[in-house]
């Protein structure tokens, strides 16, 4: 970003690709059981908010703004999903335990569970370029009375 002011929003596509390396991001999406393209587009559709203004995400003026938190939240709502369905296996040389993929995916629904009853919007492209805050002059330098520096 460049603290000149020139700064530009990402266009919706641009907008909408950040969220879903977001949410992929943070649902491990490609950790077992991994989520699909399909899965992570249809997260990205569930995450989108009214903006600013109060548009939905249909009306054509819609800024692009999204609930992060929401979108993986659902993802792990869907990871779990996959989960449930599978069983423990072992042959005496290997096991595969899916109920801790299942109990790890119940904890992250729980997280995030957490994080919706207190968030907000959490990705609005259009915010504004941070603008530098001024240098403020200090005041005259203030020396140590001999008394302060300890040689009374």
């Amino acid at each position: 970003m460049s603290t000149t002011g020139s700064w530009t929003p990402p266009t919706a596509a641009e907008a909408e690709a950040d969220v879903l390396t977001q949410i992929a991001r943070l649902t491990n999406a490609t950790a077992w059981p991994p989520l699909s393209t399909d899965d992570l587009a249809g997260l990205v559709l569930e995450a989108r908010r009214a903006d600013k203004f109060g548009r939905p995400p249909f009306d054509p003026n819609w800024i692009p703004t999204y609930h992060i938190s929401f979108g993986v939240y659902r993802g792990w709502q869907l990871k779990c999903g996959y989960c449930a369905t599978m069983y423990d296996y072992g042959d005496g040389q290997v096991k595969f335990d899916r109920s801790q993929a299942l109990a790890g995916c119940e904890k992250m629904i729980k997280i995030y569970a957490r994080r919706l009853a207190s968030s907000v919007v959490t990705y609005a492209p259009q915010r504004t370029p941070i603008t530098p805050i001024p240098a403020f002059p200090v005041g005259p330098t203030i020396m140590p009375t001999e008394f302060e520096q300890g040689n009374s």
